[in-house]
């Protein structure tokens, strides 16, 4: 009665926990919704650098370098950044990571957003990862698992010292991001000064950051649902929690 008392009660506990998380993940939704509704979109040609929260809407273009072929896909784009990745890891450290990341390499410019009134740089940094987990990104991704035979197409691409090296366990894949001209995204970010232009940088210390093809109506309609989700999963892990925990209490009180 007691073992099954203490196990209730915890459950009840961990259940008023998780509930406590989905209200605080509804908090950061409908502050996430704030920001974007009270973020006018702005004509990209009005961008100044130093600019701490912005908004605009544009068409991806070209940087100051022109196209770019992406070298893995054969895609003409706007900016591409390749790596080569082994798994697993050779780490010897206590946690190691799950592969290895040997080398990097990313177009020579950055791609461009432009709109009727003039065009911006883009810092790829908005393009390397997802600025955040709910909105669809407006890059595209393609991998290759290499070969031994560095006379492939793929396989030249990659330094010949890294084919060479492969171990039987181990696989080597290239890895391509890549952002193709012509799309609308929707931005929210921040600008900086790159070289004497302008440039759209996300927003400093890891603030809530949007790169997307979605409209901005689009966005904020998500977070909205997302916050809906999140109370209505919070009230029944609350109260479920609560009830066990109340009924773990009193079969303790009964054991004792």
């Amino acid at each position: 009665m007691v073992t099954a008392g203490v196990l209730v009660a915890l459950l009840g506990i961990c259940l008023l926990i998780a509930s406590g998380t989905s209200l605080a993940l509804k908090m950061g939704s409908n502050r996430a919704r704030r920001l974007v509704e009270g973020t006018a979109i702005v004509p990209i040609g009005t961008l100044r650098a130093g600019v701490r929260r912005v908004a605009v809407l544009g068409t991806v273009g070209f940087g100051l370098g022109g196209p770019v072929r992406a070298p893995v896909s054969e895609v003409e784009c706007a900016w591409y950044r390749i790596q080569l990745v082994r798994s697993p890891s050779r780490s010897k450290d206590e946690s190691p990571p799950p592969e290895d990341v040997l080398f990097t390499y990313a177009a020579p410019g950055p791609p461009a957003l432009s709109d009727s009134s003039g065009a911006v740089l883009v810092d790829p940094a908005f393009l390397i990862s997802a600025p955040n987990l709910d909105d669809p990104v407006a890059t595209e991704l393609t991998y290759r698992v290499l070969g031994s035979d560095p006379s492939g197409r793929v396989e030249s691409l990659v330094p010949r010292k890294f084919l060479d090296d492969t171990r039987r366990s181990e696989t080597l894949q290239l890895w391509e991001i890549r952002l193709v001209a012509g799309r609308q995204v929707y931005v929210l970010g921040s600008t900086r000064q790159q070289n004497g232009s302008v440039m759209l940088a996300p927003a400093k210390h890891d603030r809530f950051t949007v790169f997307t093809t979605d409209e901005r109506s689009t966005v904020i309609a998500r977070r909205r649902t997302n916050a809906a989700n999140q109370r209505e999963l919070a009230v029944f892990l609350g109260r479920f929690g609560a009830v066990l925990t109340v009924a773990g209490g009193l079969i303790l009180l009964l054991a004792l």
